[in-house]
Order: C-alpha cells, then sequence, then structure tokens
C-alpha cells in the first residue's frame, strides 16, 4: 500500500491520555506500508497534527467540515480523507463499550487471517482484563486498541504524540515488529530523544519531518491559525 499526499493542509485537533493540541499542517509526502515513520517534532509543531490527519481526522479550519485542501492518493487513486479513516487504528483509543475479547472475536469472526490466541499473545493481553472493557485495562489500552486494530484489518496505525515518560508502555518492539511483518503502515510523532531509543532499540524506521527547513515550514503554518505565537 502507497499513500500519496500532496500539499495537504488544514488543522487536527490531537488527544490522547495525556496530551492534546490543535495543530496545523501543510506537507507532501509519500508513504508506504511495512514500514514505520517517525514524524519528529516538538509539541505544538504540526507534527501531531499531520500524523492525525494522515489517519483522516485532519479539517479546514473555516470550516466544521472534516476535509482538508490539498490531494490524497491511496495506491495511485485520489481518495478522501473520510476513507483513510475508515481503515486507520489510533493507539489507545477505544471503539466501542463492548470488552476486548468480545471485540476481538467479533472482528475476527470476519477476518481469519489471524487467531484469537495468537493476537492475545502477540499483544500481551492479559486474561485477567481480556474480559473487561476498554476504560479498565489501564496501560494494556495501547496493546488492547492496536490487537482490535490488526483484527478488524486496519492498514494505518497512528500512534499519539510520544513522550519519554510513557515510551516503556507504548512503544513495544515486538509489537511494531508484528505489525510491520503484517504489512502495516506505521505512524508515529515524537520528539528527536526518541530517535536514540528506537536505536537503542533496534527499531528499524524512517525519519520524517526533520529536517529545519520542514520544522520552519511547520512553525510558520502554527504561527499563522496563531496556534503559537
Amino acid at each position: 500500500m502507497k499513500i500519496e499526499i500532496k500539499n495537504y493542509n488544514g488543522i487536527a485537533d490531537c488527544k490522547s491520555q495525556l496530551l492534546t493540541s490543535r495543530e496545523a499542517y501543510n506537507f507532501s509526502t509519500i508513504l508506504k506500508s511495512g514500514t514505520i515513520y517517525l514524524f519528529i517534532g516538538e509539541i505544538n509543531s504540526g507534527n501531531w497534527g499531520l500524523v492525525s490527519a494522515i489517519g483522516g481526522l485532519g479539517r479546514k479550519p473555516i470550516s466544521k467540515k472534516r476535509d482538508i485542501d490539498g490531494k490524497i492518493f491511496l495506491d495511485d487513486i485520489e481518495i478522501e480523507a473520510k476513507d483513510l479513516e475508515k481503515i486507520t487504528c489510533f493507539a489507545g483509543e477505544k471503539s466501542t463499550n463492548k470488552t476486548i475479547e468480545q471485540q476481538l472475536k467479533l472482528h475476527l469472526s470476519k477476518n481469519n487471517e489471524f487467531k484469537y490466541d495468537d493476537l492475545q499473545k502477540t499483544f500481551d493481553l492479559s486474561q485477567s482484563r481480556i474480559d473487561r472493557k476498554f476504560d479498565y485495562i489501564g496501560y494494556e489500552k495501547w496493546f488492547a486498541s492496536l490487537a482490535i486494530g490488526v483484527a478488524s484489518n486496519k492498514k494505518i496505525f497512528c500512534y499519539p504524540y510520544i513522550t519519554e515518560d510513557i515510551k516503556p508502555l507504548t512503544i513495544i518492539k515486538k509489537h511494531l515488529d508484528f505489525l510491520v511483518k503484517s504489512d502495516k503502515l506505521i505512524l508515529i510523532p515524537a520528539n528527536d530523544k526518541m530517535i536514540k531509543y528506537f536505536d537503542e532499540k533496534e527499531i528499524e524506521y524512517e525519519k520524517i519531518f526533520y529536517t529545519e527547513k520542514l520544522k520552519e515550514l511547520m512553525l510558520e503554518e502554527q504561527k499563522k491559525w496563531g496556534f503559537i505565537d
């Protein structure tokens, strides 16, 4: 799978359990499945907003509609942002009020590529928590969301902004290796300190958004919409 974005611009409201940010983005790039992309930058620099927008959550600043300016291509066919949202899993985000076990078995009944026991083991889902609803499984909600995303055949896996404080509970090499081998596209917004962490863990990745020129362009985009001074 290949995603190409051309002059992709707008804003995105980003949120996780620990952080929130409204960020503008204006970017062009090509992304390929089976790859981990690190979008390097500080919070409010636009990298988290861009990742959210690639997952289909971007919108125009002057409209409540969830559409964007620019063009998006999926395997060389032009699509809309809402088409990306349908194939995206947002790590740490819940989808329904069913238990984790119920969600996995429901999706796997329609997708027999994976087995329930294999996903439970791969994503370290404890037997004592898997029969609980998403809000009651603590840090395992990160793992559960990824497993549910795989079971429901999502193609894009978007992480929220990762800091040093939460990386031990979110960035698990075994999970990322599985997603890469399953030919998923993994997008992770993070600061430059995470580069060393990925190198130490021997996690292969591509860097996006890390040149000084790109940083300057995106900072100007934040100033344009009044998100930073």
